[in-house]
């Protein structure tokens, strides 16, 4: 009898998913896609139905893609089971969850303004990913991470445009009001700014991440939520034209953002896994 083949350099990264993985993910979606359909559908009634009030409508619709992604990211990754090809969405997961928490208790007052069952739910979710995530994701890079094989490499110029565009709209959105509201096209509160502007620099440290990696099947997740993170973003301004000011100045930063994301989907799209015979043994040929 043959012996059986040594295991592959980075076969750590094969093994099935712990629950703690899968609670984290449960616990995003539920928590992002109601957030996402009160936020879309109604955007005017969030001092009502949201955990503060948003204004004008188009930054509620703003949240309401920040949300979205979070949705689609779960969902890319939720029926992988090597971790290898789930960590570059915790990249996202773990600095958001980190940073989004931080920031809520520099910005209390307009939590405060709604009742407080609002603001404890916001709470408990937030403390479950602030603590559960980083210690899943260091865990886990451990245990099953790290450098592992490159078996289709990565192009390289889409994934660092997009991580350029979203760390500079993200940067600009954290230094937040009056600044950022010079180079958008509508007017945001520093909540929202500062909000907005930690998810899109976890994308952006998840793009950096990606290109480090170096393996474009497991950058995939980061790759494919792109398309429809830049349709969320795109129609913001096309629904709620009435709430867009100012001029072409306005725009660059958010032209910027989109056609980052644009570019590194369509490299996710157009990125193929090697083919099966590609992989084979020479002998088999």
């Amino acid at each position: 009898m043959a012996p059986a083949p040594p295991p592959r350099a980075g076969s750590r990264a094969c093994r099935g998913v712990t629950v703690w993985i899968r609670a984290v993910q449960l616990v995003l979606l539920a928590n992002a896609v109601p957030a996402f359909f009160v936020l879309t559908a109604l955007p005017g009634r969030t001092d009502d139905l949201f955990v503060w009030t948003v204004k004008p409508d188009a930054s509620a619709q703003l949240l309401a893609a920040m949300y979205g992604n979070a949705a689609i990211l779960t969902l890319l990754t939720l029926g992988r089971k090597a971790w290898g090809e789930i960590r570059v969405a915790f990249v996202v997961i773990t600095f958001f969850a980190f940073a989004a928490t931080i920031v809520t208790f520099f910005h209390l007052d307009p939590f405060l303004a709604h009742p407080r069952y609002f603001f404890v739910y916001w709470l408990v979710n937030y403390f479950f990913l602030f603590f559960l995530t980083p210690f899943v994701f260091f865990g886990e890079e451990r245990a099953r991470g790290g450098r592992l094989p490159v078996d289709m490499p990565l192009p390289r110029a889409p994934a660092v445009l997009a991580c350029l565009a979203c760390l500079a709209a993200g940067i600009a959105m954290f230094v937040g009001p009056p600044h950022v509201n010079d180079v958008w096209p509508w007017a945001m509160t520093p909540l929202v700014a500062r909000i907005i502007g930690v998810w899109l620099t976890a994308l952006g440290l998840a793009f950096a991440w990606a290109v480090w990696d170096g393996d474009v099947v497991r950058a995939r997740p980061i790759l494919w939520q792109a398309l429809p993170t830049a349709v969320l973003l795109g129609i913001v301004p096309l629904v709620h034209r009435g709430d867009v000011t100012g001029g072409a100045a306005h725009w660059i930063l958010f032209a910027a953002l989109l056609a980052g994301l644009v570019v590194a989907g369509v490299s996710g799209l157009r990125a193929r896994a090697p083919a099966a015979h590609a992989t084979a043994p020479a002998s088999s040929r």
